[in-house]
C-alpha cells in the first residue's frame, strides 16, 4: 500500500523482497533482475515523456534506468548537466544563480516525480506480477 507521502513511492514490503532477491539461485536471480529491469525502464520512458518544456527535455536527457534504480542528472559535484536536471525538476529562484529555473516546487518536481506518482499503480502491478512469477517458478522447480 502506498503511504501518504508525496516525496516518493512506497511500496510496502518492497526492502524485504530485493534483499530475498540476493539469496535467490542464479537462474532466478537472472530472471528477476531482467524484470527489475524492465520496471526501470518503464519509469524512465514515461518521466522522460513528461517532461514537456524545452529545459524539462534537456533534463530528460540525464534520465537514466540502470539495474533497479532510475536517476535523474547524474552525479557528483561538478556535473553541470545534474545540476540542472535537478533544478528543472524541483525549481529554484531562491538565489540569484536559480533564477533560470521556475518557482522552487519543495518535493514535487514539475515533470519527473509526478510521472512516478502518475504511474503509481502500474509500477506497483509490474512489481505484483514480478514477484508472483518468481514464486510460481520456484514453487515449480523452475
Amino acid at each position: 500500500m502506498a503511504n501518504t507521502k508525496r516525496e516518493a513511492l512506497y511500496i510496502e514490503g518492497l526492502d524485504a523482497t530485493l534483499r530475498r532477491f540476493r539469496s535467490l539461485p542464479k537462474d532466478a536471480k537472472a530472471a528477476a533482475d531482467e524484470q527489475v529491469r524492465e520496471v526501470a525502464k518503464f519509469v524512465a520512458s514515461e518521466a522522460i515523456t513528461a517532461a514537456s518544456t524545452p529545459a524539462e527535455h534537456k533534463a530528460a536527457g540525464t534520465i537514466k534506468a540502470q539495474k533497479n534504480t532510475v536517476s535523474l542528472g547524474g552525479g557528483g559535484k561538478r556535473n553541470r548537466a545534474g545540476s540542472m536536471a535537478l533544478g528543472t525538476e524541483f525549481g529554484g529562484r531562491a538565489r540569484p544563480r536559480t533564477q533560470q529555473f521556475r518557482p522552487h516546487r519543495g518535493r514535487d518536481g514539475y515533470f519527473f516525480w509526478p510521472s512516478i506518482r502518475a504511474n503509481s499503480s502500474t509500477i506497483k502491478q509490474m512489481w505484483d506480477d514480478l514477484v508472483e512469477g518468481l514464486l510460481e517458478d520456484i514453487a515449480n522447480g523452475r
